[in-house]
């Protein structure tokens, strides 16, 4: 396979043995086989028709594969929402910005993920009410979960591929924009998200990481069960995606663009309400309590390794890895995460730890706040607050790095996080 079409995942087994057959034209760039095969009559167009893909988006492809003409194809997409069946094939790309080439996602809806959903669209207003004071919004995005059976070309770079697609932007060769922000999908792959954490998150934990003493809930859950978690996580987390930096909560405002220097803070600002949102119904909710723990085994012991293991060959972390050194610097200045006896692994202290993540999220919005009425200078100062909170949580990430070095197959951080050139930046 060639580098500009690597197929990354096929789960052939749950998808159509039709659709296998485009890895071969796709990976090559023939399209007219492609064509062909989602031409009436045609094994595959038959596959996806009786599976429940409309005509209308199948003509769509047809006619993108054959014209370069994308935009009936990518708002026939954008109609699709909530099908059993995700399909398409045309320009995509792993990330808004990056350049576009011919690739292919195939996937299945996960009822389980998405069963959250509608109850947190209904709740919305008042839960940002009861956190915040004001209503919180998706702002007309609608959150959908797929599990993936097959990507290739466009959305894969390297061996990797995004847990996400948002649509328009994650597709190519559309030109009318008021026709495709009219019909925007977020779209979360499930099992994705699910396969990373028990691969990494999880296999850390196992043997290392203790809540209050016990074995983290998050640990012993059936697939499910994790299936649901990730559905109130990530629910959660793109409501609050939508509901500010900046202006807070107002309705129908634009959000700030403050650049890649806030990206870790507004990561984390989203992650550490959502945090806080499911640790106030976990007493009396087994999903939410293992949604909570879901997102602090993730923060710290898969993001923050992360932007460790670049900080330990001297690069600088990406945004993800960035966004976790912020989570570990927060939790271990608590003293909430703490060795355990005879230094076999640790303890996570939880009331401690969403207390510090609580602190530290009122300062956020708090410096947010400030800036509602000074719209020239709110991305300065966006800018400005990342780097107080970088800066002020960094020397505490010392000592978490260096206990989570004793993860087996990790190595100490504690001299690479001491200082040094790739250590004053952690974004």
């Amino acid at each position: 396979m060639t580098a500009r079409h690597t197929l990354l995942r096929a789960e052939w087994d749950d998808a159509p043995r039709a659709v296998a057959a485009l890895a071969g034209p796709l990976e090559a760039g023939r399209t007219g086989e492609i064509v062909d095969a989602l031409r009436p009559g045609a094994r595959l167009r038959e596959a996806l028709s009786a599976a429940g893909v409309a005509p209308t988006l199948l003509d769509a492809l047809v006619t993108g594969l054959r014209t370069g003409q994308w935009d009936d194809a990518v708002a026939a997409f954008g109609a699709a929402a909530d099908e059993n069946i995700l399909f398409f094939v045309g320009p995509m790309r792993p990330g808004e910005g990056a350049p576009a080439r011919l690739g292919m996602v195939y996937a299945v809806r996960d009822d389980r993920a998405a069963a959250p959903v509608p109850g947190i669209e209904r709740s919305a207003a008042d839960l940002g009410r009861l956190m915040f004071g004001f209503p919180c919004s998706f702002r007309g995005r609608h959150v959908e979960y797929y599990r993936l059976q097959a990507v290739a070309g466009g959305p894969v770079t390297g061996r990797n591929c995004p847990i996400a697609l948002f649509t328009p932007f994650h597709l190519g060769g559309w030109a009318d924009s008021e026709r495709q922000l009219a019909r925007r999908r977020t779209v979360l792959w499930s099992n994705v998200v699910v396969d990373r954490h028990r691969a990494i998150a999880q296999r850390a934990a196992t043997d290392f990481l203790t809540l209050d003493g016990s074995v983290p809930a998050v640990l012993s859950t059936s697939p499910a069960e994790l299936a649901e978690a990730v559905g109130l996580w990530l629910t959660h987390h793109e409501l609050f995606h939508g509901s500010g930096p900046l202006p807070l909560f107002e309705p129908g405002s634009r959000k700030e663009e403050a650049g890649p220097a806030y990206y870790s803070v507004e990561e984390f600002r989203v992650d550490a309400s959502t945090l806080l949102a499911l640790a106030f119904a976990a007493p009396h909710s087994r999903p939410h309590r293992i949604a909570a723990e879901l997102v602090l085994t993730e923060r710290l012991l898969r993001s923050a390794r992360a932007g460790l293991a670049r900080l330990a060959t001297g690069r600088r972390p990406k945004a993800d890895g960035a966004h976790g050194l912020l989570w570990l610097g927060v939790v271990q200045a608590s003293g909430a995460l703490r060795p355990r006896a005879g230094g076999d692994g640790a303890d996570l202290d939880w009331t401690a730890a969403t207390e510090a993540v609580t602190a530290v999220l009122h300062e956020v919005y708090r410096a947010e706040s400030e800036l509602v009425d000074d719209p020239a200078g709110r991305g300065a100062g966006l800018r400005r607050s990342a780097v107080r909170l970088r800066e002020a949580v960094r020397p505490h990430g010392q000592a978490g790095g260096d206990l989570l070095g004793r993860i087996s197959g990790d190595v100490p951080y504690a001299a690479i996080l001491a200082g040094g050139p790739a250590a004053t930046s952690p974004t």
